[in-house]
């Protein structure tokens, strides 16, 4: 007899591992941070911001910025600009001579960033416009060819001139406009101007030859195309045409002798624009193959003079 054996046989098992399950984290999308460095450079009526983009977008691509103003110490805010450029926006339409803060504010597909923004810029100062630099001109005023204003239109008028159908002002050459060689290769005329005197000019070189319409306007505004034709016809040197073209005041290049109707208005503010001699001065008004129209600035009377005569010389412009 076998004594002791176990009748089932024993077998010895291994558990499987444990499966290793890793979390996959999720990406939460928020708003941008704050821009930094805003600094801004003022202009005439705007100023030039600039800033450095924020690092932290969070998964969500900066889409614009906002740019806000304001004028009460950063009380009150209002839209100045927005722009998608990541560094750089020209805040406009500013109140002329008032203070401003300014902040920039970053957004996404998720929002506007929020407090993330800059705040508390130092305020500043805005320059007004004037006449010379765009703004509203009056009589007497000094223009953007530094010249004196002698007319204001009702009104805009038309003009040949780079200011086209919106030319509002005209204004004259100071006086002492033209002494020896001004700018390099202008020629004075036959009697030369000085620092007190208009110079003396025959019309043109050209002095039994009509240049027809094209120099024949007489109104407001016609100056600069009538000189465009006495140019055309022939660029003679210390000529008045020549002279008033080629004066350069204020960096212009667009100075005319004045049409007839320009000069009366010139005569009319001979006080205000001064150094105007009392005697005859040229317009740019062809009346003939030989003659243009001139103005006695003692009475304002004008009359057809020859174009070999040597009256007085102011250039004007419009803008």
């Amino acid at each position: 007899m076998i004594k002791g054996i176990n009748p089932l046989a024993s077998t010895t098992t291994t558990a499987p591992a444990a499966s290793i399950v890793t979390a996959v984290p999720v990406l939460k999308l928020t708003v941008p941070g704050a821009p930094t460095a805003l600094t801004g450079t003022p202009g005439v009526g705007e100023v030039a911001l600039s800033w450095t983009a924020p690092t932290n977008t969070v998964g969500s691509e900066i889409l614009s910025y906002y740019i806000e103003k304001s004028t009460d110490g950063a009380k009150t805010w209002s839209k100045a600009a927005s722009t998608t450029s990541a560094t750089s926006a020209t805040a406009s339409g500013l109140t002329a001579g008032a203070f401003h803060y300014f902040r920039v504010i970053a957004a996404n597909s998720v929002g506007r960033g929020g407090e993330a923004m800059i705040k508390g810029v130092n305020p500043l100062a805005i320059a007004p416009l004037t006449c010379a630099t765009g703004g509203t001109c009056v009589i007497g005023d000094t223009g953007p060819g530094g010249g004196k204003v002698f007319y204001v239109a009702s009104t805009n008028f038309t003009s040949g001139a780079p200011c086209g159908s919106k030319c509002r002002y005209l204004e004259a050459a100071p006086a002492g406009w033209i002494v020896s060689s001004t700018p390099t290769g202008q020629t004075n005329c036959a009697i030369a101007g000085t620092s007190a005197a208009d110079p003396r000019c025959e019309w043109s070189a050209f002095t039994s030859n009509a240049i027809g319409t094209t120099a024949q306007g007489t109104a407001i505004g016609a100056g600069y195309a009538n000189t465009s034709a006495m140019v055309a016809q022939g660029r003679s040197a210390g000529k008045a045409g020549s002279v008033a073209r080629l004066f350069q005041g204020g960096g212009k290049a667009d100075w005319s002798l004045p049409s007839r109707e320009e000069l009366t208005q010139l005569y009319r503010a001979k006080t205000i624009i001064g150094g105007i001699s009392s005697a005859w001065y040229s317009s740019s008004s062809e009346i003939a193959a030989g003659t243009v129209w001139m103005l006695d600035t003692r009475s304002g009377s004008q009359a057809s003079k020859t174009k070999l005569d040597t009256p007085y010389v102011r250039p004007v412009r419009a803008f």
